[in-house]
């Protein structure tokens, strides 16, 4: 054995070529082949699904690679290719590959001559067991991704095949399986013959509901299923109680699933697992908006007060225009889901500059959802001062309401298409502990569709007041119009019918609307032009008022913020005004 020895200048010396095998690997690396691949003969969606195929054959680093590897992939492509297009359904499909290299540039080229397609001729399939009365599979074959007449697409049957086996998961074949796939492909016709075979086995029924241990009880929890111990199982049922205990707000994480491992004579066992939210929450939240001005937002919660999930609330807006403090019982009743009653305790004051309102108001609400439409259905009473038009009162009212709203929309917090009715019925009798008998209509719409990167959004809103003594309404009772929600370009309230002197009284009738085209422009930003008509008038020959404008809109985490700048066309000054707001469109 021998010994070596290294002095210092040895290790000089290896130091030195160590750092110059270090340059040669990276000039090396600098100076790696590049390979150009071209594919000829196919264009559209098969040249596309022939290139990702090439690209996903040579990896990640597709510019620099070595000269052994781009031969070596080159002669693995010509066959690569050939599967490919054979499971995208040309079997007699031919590749003629080139390779040219110009010093470290190789240009790799592959002729295509795809040939006819094979095409589906027939698709066959046949259930067995239990689902063969199911009518959920009546349209099995028509809805089967491959019908005849298409391409043979591999990937489409594969597809079909899962989806088969899913349908009959969701409803509980939990013991479904093929016994027979095949599909025959006969060359010389260029088609093919799928046929499948599938044994559903026997349908589960659901067996007991597992809850965790809560502050609810197991038996208010169950007010929010809609299936029975016994009953067919189905996926969606499982998926709807999910939603049902996100909804109640009971809860910060609901997990509801099959318990197929415990299944025992074709019962399947539901495990529900929950988290729920604290028993006290907190909230507070800053604003501007150019109605409000400065505003803020504080609230507290109560989840749930006691194990039959009563809630509570408390909520306190203030800002220059409005302040409020609204007070919430809630109390569920048999249909958890569906209907509550709510019980609210409510002080408020306004001063838009037109009228000054102090309000307090107490009221009972029987909330339910009927038909898709939220109905509510309350009894309040209010007692309000208001000073408006150098005309000052306090009035009392018992005032019987419903209201009635529904939204259709693809996504709440950025609507593309959708669609926000909301219709609203009040009113009082002098004759039923009130000062003045009257009666209001309320009805609003929004539409918004999304065309190529713009939206069209449309909205509208009309009103209608009945009443013998209208000076003796209160302020919230009449109709204004103006501002960020009604007609941009003309300050909040400020739109109505005037007295001698000129100042705002308010009107019996309402009808206000507009119309935006909003233009997506670069990331979360966007543009908008509009323009907005109305007034609050006292007869429907009363003249409207105009604005137009422009502005910008900015998706933000938390919603669409919106900043206008508004034109009152009709406003012999033309003024010019600034709209900020924040919120979803419906």
């Amino acid at each position: 054995m021998s010994d070596w020895l290294i002095d210092g200048v040895s290790r000089r010396r290896i130091g030195a070529w160590a750092l110059l095998a270090w340059a040669f690997l990276q000039a090396s690396s600098a100076l790696a082949d590049t390979l150009q691949v071209d594919i000829t003969g196919v264009s559209g969606r098969l040249h596309r699904q022939l290139v990702e195929h090439l690209a996903a054959l040579q990896g990640e680093q597709r510019t620099k690679l070595s000269s052994s590897r781009i031969l070596a992939m080159h002669r693995l492509a010509p066959t690569s290719l050939g599967e490919a297009l054979e499971a995208l359904g040309y079997y007699t499909a031919s590749v003629r590959p080139t390779l040219v290299q110009q010093g470290r540039a190789w240009v790799a080229t592959y002729a295509i001559v795809p040939g006819p397609p094979v095409r589906v001729s027939t698709v066959e399939i046949d259930l067995l067991g239990d689902a063969q009365t199911d009518p959920a599979w009546a349209d099995r074959v028509a809805r089967f991704p491959l019908t005849v007449g298409e391409v043979l697409v591999h990937a489409s049957y594969e597809d079909g095949k899962r989806a088969l086996e899913q349908r009959l998961a969701d409803r509980g074949y939990f013991d479904a399986r093929f016994t027979h796939a095949e599909v025959r492909v006969a060359r010389r016709t260029q088609q093919a013959r799928i046929r499948l075979t599938i044994d559903s086995g026997r349908r589960y029924r659901f067996g007991e509901l597992r809850w965790p241990a809560t502050v609810l009880t197991p038996g208010f929890l169950g007010r929010y299923v809609t299936f029975s111990p016994g009953d067919f199982y189905r996926s969606r049922d499982l998926l709807d109680l999910q939603t049902r205990l996100v909804d109640s707000n009971y809860f910060s994480s609901v997990v509801v699933e099959p318990l197929r491992d415990l299944a025992q004579a074709e019962r399947v066992p539901v495990g529900v697992e929950l988290i729920p939210r604290k028993a006290q929450q907190y909230s507070l939240g800053l604003g501007l908006g150019t109605d409000t001005g400065p505003r803020g937002r504080a609230t507290w919660q109560r989840p749930y007060v006691n194990s039959q999930g009563h809630q509570a609330e408390a909520d306190l807006r203030v800002s220059a225009l409005y302040s409020s403090l609204l007070g919430l019982y809630t109390i569920p009743l048999r249909s958890a889901y569906t209907d509550s009653l709510a019980f609210s305790a409510k002080m408020d004051t306004e001063d838009t500059g037109v009228a000054q309102s102090h309000k307090i108001q107490f009221g009972v609400a029987h909330l339910t959802r009927r038909y898709g439409w939220h109905e509510t259905v309350g009894l309040a009473y209010a007692v309000e001062g208001y000073d408006v038009a150098d005309s000052s009162a306090v009035a009392g009212l018992l005032i019987p309401s419903a209201r009635w709203v529904r939204v259709w929309s693809d996504d709440p917090l950025y609507t593309k298409d959708g669609v926000r009715l909301a219709l609203g019925l009040r009113g009082a009798a002098a004759q039923l502990l009130s000062r003045v008998s009257f009666v209001q209509f309320r009805g609003e719409a929004k539409y918004v569709h999304a065309f190529g990167g713009a939206r069209l959004i449309l909205r509208s809103e009309v009103g209608a007041l009945a009443t013998s003594d209208f000076d003796h309404l209160p302020v919230s009772e009449r109709f204004f119009a103006g501002g960020d929600s009604s007609v941009r370009g003309f300050r909040f309230d400020s739109l109505g019918p005037r007295n001698a002197a000129g100042k705002v009284t308010g009107g019996h009738y309402l009808m206000t609307g507009g119309v935006e085209i909003e233009q997506h422009l670069y990331g979360s930003w966007s543009g908008a032009v509009f323009s907005d008509f109305g007034n609050a008038l006292n007869s429907f020959s009363d003249p409207l008022q105009y604005s137009a404008g422009f502005g910008v809109r900015w998706l933000s985490p938390v919603g669409l913020v919106r900043l206008d700048l508004a034109n009152g066309l009709s406003d012999p000054d033309h003024p010019w005004r600034v709209s900020v707001s924040a919120g979803p469109d419906l």
